[in-house]
């Protein structure tokens, strides 16, 4: 049976892309974020995230992917990244996944998010 590795060296059998999820801040120079909502026993694997503005490019603003409420991958953009993970980073059975991306600083600026993964 095929399957790929977790960053914890687990085999995940069978995996594939099962949702995504993307959202806006509801209102000009808000943090926006997006939650895939804690399943009981089950894992989220993430293997893509994403973070842009809509109107003009802010300064550097931090883009993260927490477990539950730890953060566990944190970066800088400039106005927009598009980040994925070869191998699918594992949050703690039971979490929630939430990406969010850090308000903008600008009136009339907007940030827009998204999480790409699976669920075992």
């Amino acid at each position: 049976m095929s399957g790929m590795i977790d960053e914890r060296g687990e085999t995940i059998l069978s995996a594939r892309l099962t949702w995504s999820i993307t959202t806006t801040a509801g209102v000009d120079n808000a943090l926006a974020s997006a939650t895939r909502a804690a399943e009981t026993g089950k894992t989220h694997y993430i293997v893509a995230i994403a973070g842009s503005f809509r109107g003009a490019d802010p300064a550097q603003k931090e883009l993260r992917l927490k477990d539950g409420n730890p953060v566990v991958f944190e970066t800088m953009i400039n106005g927009r990244a598009v980040i994925t993970f070869p191998v699918p980073i594992a949050l703690t059975k039971g979490n929630a996944a939430t990406v969010d991306l850090e308000a903008s600083g600008t009136p009339g600026v907007t940030g827009w998010v998204a999480m790409v993964g699976f669920t075992t």
